[in-house]
């Protein structure tokens, strides 16, 4: 989405949508970098949105969700492939340069440019995380969509949220995995 100043200093922001395919209600959030951690709270936030869990989630073929893309076995990041299985949902991955395949939520990410970043005027990044989220909720969300001819919100409270698998009774704890070496005294540093 562009550079915004967060606590003095200017980050670099991308936007993560997640949008529900049969009434096409979503959720976006703002986030400074696309490391594994980001990737799942990301997801416990959507989840948390929607009230409940969807039996499948497709996702592009970012590092932060899969290690090798491959059209019969790709490989899934293993603390995301946790948290899919702890919330009890499948990945299904997009096909290598096919945006066909994840097109409702490339249409949400172009929506977000094009009608919500336009109407910035600022560059504080805390009051984008807010303009952002009432913007979903208010706009994005109850506008007569597109292609389905209807509105998502409605959509999504008549029929698919009901559809949703309900929430686990506890969020997954996200666990920062990393390699060390030790050193010759069986010592290892960490930050």
């Amino acid at each position: 989405l562009g550079r915004f100043l967060k606590d003095g200093k200017v980050v670099k922001v991308w936007v993560f949508s997640m949008v529900l395919s049969y009434s096409r209600y979503s959720y976006q959030c703002i986030v400074t970098n696309q490391s594994v951690k980001s990737f799942i709270e990301c997801h416990i936030r959507a989840f948390e949105y929607f009230t409940g869990v969807p039996n499948t989630v497709k996702i592009d073929n970012l590092k932060a969700g899969v290690i090798a893309p491959d059209f019969y076995e790709p490989q899934i990041q293993r603390q995301y492939a946790e948290f899919l299985e702890h919330y009890n949902s499948l990945p299904i991955t997009a096909r290598i340069r096919r945006g066909q395949d994840k097109g409702k939520v490339e249409s949400s990410v172009k929506y977000v440019k094009n009608n919500f970043l336009k109407r910035i005027r600022h560059n504080d990044f805390y009051r984008l995380e807010k303009d952002l989220f009432e913007w979903t909720n208010n706009i994005c969300n109850k506008r007569l969509h597109g292609t389905t001819k209807k509105i998502p919100y409605e959509v999504f409270i008549e029929t698919e949220k009901d559809k949703l698998k309900a929430l686990p009774t506890c969020r997954y704890q996200i666990l920062e995995i990393e390699h060390r070496k030790a050193n010759s005294y069986a010592h290892i540093s960490f930050r």
